[in-house]
């Protein structure tokens, strides 16, 4: 504002705005680059948490923390309640907590995002990952991503917090919480979006509890959706076509960016690539047929460095002897593919490669053990006149159709056996 006035014409007429302003928003300042930004503090465990919390404290740690309150240790005060109280619910409880007692705060949040005049809109807390992580969720929820990707965004967060890691620690250690909660596990969100579904039926139906009607919904899903000319097409790595409809009533046919729907893991490991047998720390995606590995999580929305077709044929391994500890190996055919160190659960990155690994052997055993007469029912004989119009390219493109081929799916395969001798000079159709 004030480009082109006078130096006190500018000024004065910020003055004004800003005094305007703090009349409507709790507080509003000028940024570095001389715009205005308007902060809402929400506090988003209110007063129903502390209550439900207070609820489920013994009496014993009531005690404690008035002695402590007297002597004025606020901190040894609040360490002795969330010791004995979110402790011992963990991570997932302390989420149900929130997810049942902050409806209204959430409710907050999601109508000021309603606001386009605000935007663009950042959403923190202190460490980025609780409430942080289930407004996003909600958010993302409302507007049609799949749960898998989700969760995977989820559990991002992780290593995000790598960086102020000490800083994490110390605050958790502080009032006395678990390790468990400095940490975004994976089954901690789909435990919680379980416990939603079952409670309140879904997301939706949880969101008109916050305040957030149909109408509601709607609006954000416009704001924050792009529609994509379908048919589908690949841009980047990543399916662009028709998602879910999370919203149900709303009636609109929504084109997201889907990526790994069937995700099974992600994580950072340790692998040792190039020909000089360096070690390279990447992001790993699992998921129902492949595994992907990334330069880093920001870049899972572009093309992976490699993806490996976890066909039959590989065999995964633990690899106790080595240059480094924990480490397990991709087989193929008795060749090393990749060796591989997770930075944690080994063996769950060992059981989830196994299982698609099976998943996919048992999909191929099927495909090939049923014979053209197995699929109709019925033995059927050479037809040597059909044979000899066929030309060997066709009959090979024929033999060689995938299993989620027209001719698998009917149960009627479109070519017959071929003819042991095929015509010399076949005709052209």
């Amino acid at each position: 504002e004030g480009e082109g006035e006078g130096e006190g014409e500018g000024e004065e007429r910020r003055d004004v705005a800003l005094s305007s302003r703090k009349k409507e928003y709790p507080s509003s300042y000028y940024g570095p680059d001389g715009r205005l930004r308007n902060c809402f503090p929400v506090s988003v465990v209110g007063t129903r948490f502390v209550v439900d919390m207070l609820h489920k404290t013994p009496m014993s740690s009531f005690a404690q923390a008035a002695g402590h309150a007297v002597k004025g240790n606020r901190g040894e005060a609040k360490k002795a309640v969330s010791t004995q109280t979110l402790n011992s619910i963990g991570l997932a409880g302390m989420y149900r907590m929130i997810i049942d007692n902050c409806q209204n705060e959430f409710g907050i949040v999601l109508k000021l995002l309603l606001d386009e005049s605000l935007y663009p809109v950042m959403f923190f807390c202190q460490h980025g990952k609780d409430r942080t992580g289930l407004i996003a969720t909600l958010i993302l929820s409302i507007v049609g991503i799949p749960v898998e990707n989700i969760i995977c965004e989820y559990h991002v967060s992780e290593h995000n917090l790598e960086e102020i890691k000490e800083t994490v620690q110390n605050d958790f250690e502080s009032v006395g919480l678990h390790t468990e909660f400095q940490k975004t596990p994976v089954a901690v969100l789909e435990s919680l979006l379980s416990y939603i579904d079952w409670k309140y039926n879904g997301v939706r139906n949880y969101l008109k509890l916050c305040g957030l009607n149909i109408q509601h919904q709607r609006r954000l899903r416009s704001l924050y959706l792009e529609k994509a000319e379908p048919p589908q097409a690949i841009a980047n790595g990543n399916v662009i076509g028709p998602c879910s409809d999370l919203t149900g009533s709303l009636g609109t046919t929504t084109f997201s960016l889907v990526n790994f729907r069937d995700v099974r893991m992600t994580g950072y490991c340790v692998k040792q690539t190039g020909l000089r047998k360096h070690w390279r720390k990447r992001f790993f995606v699992l998921d129902n047929h492949r595994l992907h590995y990334f330069e880093n999580h920001w870049s899972v929305g572009k093309e992976p460095l490699k993806s490996i077709a976890l066909t039959s044929g590989y065999v995964v391994q633990t690899r106790d002897e080595g240059p480094k500890e924990n480490l397990f190996e991709l087989v193929r055919n008795d060749k090393r593919c990749l060796l591989i160190q997770p930075e944690a659960d080994r063996e769950g990155w060992i059981c989830a490669i196994s299982k698609v690994i099976e998943q996919s052997e048992g999909s191929c055993w099927a495909n090939s053990s049923k014979s053209s007469s197995q699929i109709s029912g019925k033995e059927k004989k050479p037809n040597p006149r059909k044979a000899k119009a066929r030309s060997p390219l066709s009959l090979s493109f024929s033999s060689r159709s995938p299993p989620d081929s027209p001719s698998h799916k009917s149960g009627n395969p479109s070519s017959p056996n071929p003819s042991p001798n095929p015509s010399p000079n076949p005709s052209p159709n």
